[in-house]
């Protein structure tokens, strides 16, 4: 249109119509005069109203997330809402999901109103036409049927336990579930589940039904999980891995540990691998029942790199607690600055999370105390080419 009205700004800093990741927009002005731009991307589509608040839909009418210019919730494919409060720093928790009728009951009143709204803003001319089917599917998306598809989700994968953080946004496929050691003092992820790998037709079987559901997907990598991937015999890894090559073209990441058989890095062509290595004390690493030496992460991390795999090393926050704080961050550090790290390479520091009825009964560390040790290690690290060093929250974690 020659004569566009102001198109509503997101968050305040361009309009909604210079957006370019979407190729259609349309802006409306309801019956009651209020008003709501609707855009469509390759992978998603958006209503944003007057206010700021904005609500985000996949293409297979999933609602994904809800944004105002305060916080966010953002809805996992497992169900779980994750809300992220952007006032003095960025505060995250899971919430309950009301929050999907909330954005449900808005997407209900732009469908209803859809016909008799007035056009202020189209591009192409038919945008109404590429809006009402899309809206029709999300107006459908309530609470019930966001639990419904949360539980199709559980049938897929029954949970995705953890992810590296620059992997939260890979598609995950899981060739084995659990983890074949399940000892760790501190970890309680796989604690409900036996250890069970997938044969090769399974795993088939198992991508073609992710693929399905997941549906067009702007995910940008393919996540090998659960715990122990790459612990398999290596001609089913390696079938495996030709199954995801015949379908995608994208890089293939997994966790990969330091005390069992160390895998053919060069044969799999991994992008990256995550060494849980928690600790570079080998004291520490005993107590914690972690079968792993700083020794064996030296031997692992070294084998990746020279394969041309890239590296992503984790780091326990406050393991042990007081009585091995020191030797902790003495001996991490040493460790640390002797693997052949470098740019393109991860360093996670992940403050230890203890859950009710854990074995782990160490008196934990203060908040503060846990920044200090981090502080403390950062500090310590002397790479000629530093790799990307980040905090690793696994509280905030939802696939």
């Amino acid at each position: 249109m020659d004569n566009q009205p102001d198109i509503l700004r997101y968050q305040r800093d361009r309009s909604l119509a210079d957006a370019p990741v979407f190729s259609v927009g349309l802006q409306l002005r309801l019956p009651d005069n209020t008003k709501v731009y609707l855009a469509l991307g390759a992978t998603e589509f958006t209503l944003t109203f007057s206010d700021d608040t904005a609500l985000h839909y996949d293409l297979q009418r999933r609602f994904t997330k809800l944004v105002t210019l305060a916080d966010y919730h953002r809805r996992s494919l497992s169900g779980k809402i994750l809300h992220t409060v952007k006032a003095d720093g960025i505060h995250r928790s899971i919430v309950s999901d009301d929050v999907v009728e909330l954005a449900n009951k808005c997407v209900l009143a732009v469908q209803r109103a859809f016909d008799t709204a007035a056009v202020e803003f189209a591009r192409p001319g038919n945008a109404p036409d590429l809006f009402r089917p899309l809206l029709d599917l999300a107006a459908h998306f309530d609470i019930a049927a966001s639990r419904a598809d949360a539980a199709r989700f559980r049938t897929l994968y029954r949970d995705v336990a953890i992810l590296p953080p620059d992997q939260y946004n890979a598609i995950v496929f899981q060739a084995t579930e659990g983890c074949a050691y399940r000892g760790c003092l501190f970890c309680d992820f796989y604690r409900d589940r036996p250890f069970r790998a997938k044969t090769p037709e399974e795993f088939a079987a198992h991508v073609d039904a992710v693929v399905a559901f997941h549906g067009k997907t702007h995910r940008n990598s393919i996540f090998l999980g659960e715990a122990n991937a790459l612990t398999l015999p290596h001609e089913t890894l390696m079938e495996m891995l030709r199954i995801l090559r015949a379908r995608f073209d994208l890089p293939i990441s997994s966790f990969v540990d330091a005390f069992t058989k160390q895998p053919d890095f060069a044969a799999l062509g991994l992008s990256r691998v995550y060494v849980g290595m928690e600790t570079g004390d080998d004291d520490l690493l005993r107590w914690l029942r972690k079968p792993a030496t700083a020794e064996s992460v030296t031997a692992t991390v070294t084998a990746a790199k020279a394969a041309g795999t890239s590296v992503g090393v984790i780091v326990l926050l406050g393991a042990g607690g007081e009585r091995f704080a020191a030797s902790h961050v003495r001996e991490t550090v040493r460790v640390l600055n002797a693997l052949p790290l470098g740019r393109g390479d991860y360093i996670y520091f992940s403050p230890l999370v203890v859950k009710p009825g854990s074995a782990y009964e160490a008196p934990l560390l203060s908040p503060e105390q846990i920044w200090n040790q981090e502080q403390a290690l950062r500090t310590g690290l002397k790479f000629f080419s530093k790799p990307y060093v980040a905090r690793y929250d696994i509280e905030s974690f939802v696939y």
